[in-house]
């Protein structure tokens, strides 16, 4: 499964598509969304490797929607405390702090501050163990790299529309 959503259920975790957290932006990129409407939306780009970044970028831009980027956990965390996203695209292994480990301090910061970030996870590893450790470890979606166009648009999609 290229993509899928987390759902927190009464009964435990369940994944599937929905729609994500509503937006919430202090200093917006804007982002067309029809002829008529515009809306805001953060996007929080991390992944350490440099050709991976910009083809998500470029992808990303034809979606239109403009990310930030940080190159590994540690600046993702730093990114997070100092701005406020709407979804983080976080990439699993990376130098200095992977992005387990940034997921657990994203969801530590937003225990704080009461402010839910959406958190995607890209990823080479594919199948139901890793699509578990993702959940475990608090991010909300999975996709499989390579990142293919479709497959960002469903996962950016009930955010870009909420």
């Amino acid at each position: 499964m290229p993509f899928c959503m987390n759902t927190r259920t009464p009964a435990g975790l369940k994944w599937d598509r929905r729609s994500l957290r509503s937006n919430r932006v202090a200093n917006p990129k804007r982002v067309p969304m029809s002829d008529e409407s515009e809306k805001s939306v953060r996007v929080l780009l991390v992944e350490d490797y440099e050709i991976n970044q910009k083809v998500a970028l470029r992808m990303l831009a034809k979606l239109g929607v403009q990310a930030d980027l940080a190159r590994n956990g540690q600046e993702a965390c730093e990114a997070i405390e100092s701005g406020d996203y709407d979804l983080v695209l976080m990439d699993c292994e990376m130098p200095v702090l992977d992005g387990y480990g940034a997921t657990a301090r994203i969801r530590e910061h937003e225990a704080e501050t009461g402010a839910p970030i959406t958190i995607i996870a890209m990823t080479a590893h594919s199948g139901g163990d890793e699509e578990r450790r993702c959940r475990e470890a608090g991010m909300d979606g999975f996709i499989e790299k390579p990142i293919r166009l479709e497959t960002l648009r469903n996962a950016l999609g009930p955010i870009l529309e909420s």
